[in-house]
């Protein structure tokens, strides 16, 4: 007996060691992947890659009522060290930077998304079209994009996609409606002479139209009131220091006057295959590294595709 119960602890020891340091499942919340991944679907997410990160807090059991919830072991993220780096086009699964700041980085929201930008990227957006280091980079052909109509096509567009499109929704605010396909699809419908009055026509917003440099780990930028409006934000929320506004062009770090920064930690530019969903680096900007768990390597398995143990492909 007294054996067995050694063998239970060394197992679940071992269980949460290759949990916290190796491989660990999450579960898929959103369409924001496209047709590639969907809600339900369980994924499983290397560490070793980058390294894994050290627990930085954990919640208290049977927790209720006002108070702090979790019990932190660091105030900063520590990470162990990676063997490689993460790759453009690799699904990489992140905490949400956009939580409140009291909240432990690895008790934060769980989101999953496409990185297509790696440190010292200089990333351009315009539309589907995306430009990573001024060359072209083609996206999955899955990528679905936002496409507006007026009002009066609505029955028109109906009848694409019940004859030539499956499951796409139409949405309407006012007197625009609203569709997504990809690219592929658009340019289909076109040549087959369905689109010819150019009914539908893309939708841009200011959140797809982008042009910046992925921030790396020492990057050196002169503190003026240009760097700030551009970093100021990023480098309070994550690096770990006070960076604050003296006079024109006049900072203060960490309460001492200082004209040149130098960045502490590498960051990421992700972008959802479902242009719709705007939970990327479009509205949160570049993702520290700290917030990064890992990038999803399996499919464990999809409840409504019925598949099981695929590898995921870029």
């Amino acid at each position: 007996m007294k054996r067995l119960i050694w063998i239970l602890i060394f197992a679940f020891i071992l269980a949460m060691g290759l949990r916290m340091f190796v491989l660990e499942s999450f579960r898929m919340e959103s369409y924001a992947m496209a047709g590639q991944q969907e809600p339900g679907n369980r994924l499983l997410v290397e560490k070793w890659t980058l390294g894994a990160r050290m627990p930085q807090s954990i919640k208290w059991p049977f927790h209720s009522g006002s108070g702090q919830a979790y019990l932190a072991f660091f105030s900063q993220t520590v990470r162990t060290p990676g063997l490689s780096q993460l790759k453009r086009d690799e699904l990489v699964v992140f905490n949400n930077p956009q939580s409140p700041k009291e909240m432990p980085v690895n008790q934060r929201p769980v989101l999953l998304s496409r990185c297509v930008a790696l440190p010292g990227d200089y990333v351009q957006l315009n539309g589907y079209h995306l430009l990573i280091n001024k060359k072209e980079h083609h996206r999955s052909i899955e990528t679905l994009l936002c496409f507006w109509f007026p009002a009066s096509g609505k029955k028109a567009i109906e009848h694409l996609v019940k004859y030539h499109a499956t499951e796409r929704y139409l949405y309407q605010k006012q007197d625009t409606g609203f569709i997504f396909f990809t690219r592929y699809e658009y340019l289909k419908l076109i040549n087959d002479g369905f689109l010819k009055n150019q009914l539908l026509r893309l939708y841009k917003t200011t959140y797809d139209h982008v042009s910046t440099l992925v921030p790396y780990k020492g990057l050196p930028i002169c503190l003026n009131d240009c760097s700030y409006k551009q970093w100021g934000k990023l480098i309070n929320a994550y690096e770990g220091v006070s960076l604050k506004r003296l006079g024109k062009d006049k900072y203060a770090l960490n309460g001492k006057e200082s004209t040149f920064y130098t960045f502490r930690q590498d960051y990421y530019w992700v972008l959802n295959d479902h242009q719709g969903f705007l939970n990327d680096s479009r509205t949160m900007g570049p993702i520290p590294s700290s917030h990064i768990i890992g990038n999803a390597c399996l499919l464990l398995f999809s409840p409504r595709g019925k598949r099981f143990l695929q590898r995921i492909s870029n």
